[in-house]
């Protein structure tokens, strides 16, 4: 097994491309940190750097190990911090990324659960399209992020919130003769506005079309959710969001129905850090993410929502 401190020097060689300036940066011998290097491949029976006359870089395993040594030291810090802060009460910043549809219901309930449970975090929301969030959260940006996913694999980073179905949204005369709900093959005649392709609500729409080979239009890309829906109110075109991505007013003058045949349904998660380590704060702060979207299910703020 290895030792935590090479996953250190491995991160810090990494991060230099260079064995000799990590030791420099890690105040230690460079043969030395060549030899707990070497230790660590072997201990993995897989080489984690390429040497070559510039320094080194990252092999293939290398750039697997990367992402869990990450994972490693953050979960180390979070045991310390843990440990330190206990007796303290809990504060200090927490980012959140929320989704623009998602955060239609929860931006409110949340600033107020954490402003009367834990007044002294310090909190900050972005709010975004989905793929915007998706690639942020990537890069740490967030404590914590809100997501879409076609089939997440749940575990301690990804925590289920809900299930939301995909609706077209337009006139009523383009869409009331469908009543509650539409085919996916009845969208062929119509003309589709809607995000650019890395969006996962695209994404989910673009796949499940290609999966029942069914043409969709799509005549204009737009990342913005407000301007899409007046943009299908005011044509005889539709755009395809969860429910909830649809105000009240704009659904009181339009008509909305739920995609079927097949059903296309993303799951609505939240998701830790892959970079960040988590503080009591975040765990508090996820704590109550989870009752203010059960909370919003089970009163029906949540419109188009089910449990996951």
């Amino acid at each position: 097994m290895f030792e935590y401190r090479q996953v250190l020097y491995f991160r810090a060689v990494a991060s230099c491309g260079s064995i000799s300036a990590a030791a420099a940066k890690l105040h230690i011998a460079q043969p030395a940190l060549s030899a707990q290097i070497m230790s660590l491949e072997q201990k993995l029976g897989q080489p984690l750097f390429s040497r070559h006359a510039r320094g080194v870089s990252l092999t293939p395993h290398g750039e697997v190990f990367s992402v869990h040594a990450d994972l490693i030291v953050a979960r180390f810090e979070a045991a310390e911090h843990a440990v330190k802060t206990l007796n303290q009460e809990i504060g200090g910043p927490v980012t959140i990324g929320l989704p623009i549809t998602v955060a239609n219901v929860l931006t409110g309930p949340i600033l107020a659960a954490v402003n009367s449970q834990h007044p002294n975090i310090e909190l900050a929301i972005v709010e975004a399209l989905s793929g915007e969030i998706a690639r942020w959260h990537v890069d740490g940006r967030f404590d914590l992020s809100v997501l879409y996913r076609f089939t997440p694999a749940y575990d301690e980073e990804v925590v289920p919130l809900v299930v939301e179905d995909l609706w077209a949204f337009g006139r009523k005369s383009t869409l009331e003769q469908f009543g509650a709900e539409i085919p996916l093959d009845e969208l062929e005649s119509l003309a589709i506005y809607h995000t650019s392709p890395s969006h996962v609500c695209r994404e989910a729409l673009m796949s499940a079309a290609s999966s029942k080979r069914v043409q969709l239009r799509v005549v204009a890309e737009v990342d913005s959710i407000v301007r899409l829906n007046e943009m299908a109110l005011g044509s005889n075109g539709i755009t395809v969001f969860p429910l909830a991505s649809i105000p009240p007013s704009a659904l009181a003058t339009g008509h909305a129905c739920r995609i079927v045949s097949p059903d296309i349904a993303l799951a609505t998660t939240i998701e830790t850090s892959p970079k960040r380590s988590p503080t009591r704060a975040t765990e508090a702060v996820l704590h109550l993410i989870r009752g203010v979207a059960h909370e919003a299910l089970a009163n029906g703020r949540w419109v188009g929502a089910r449990a996951a």
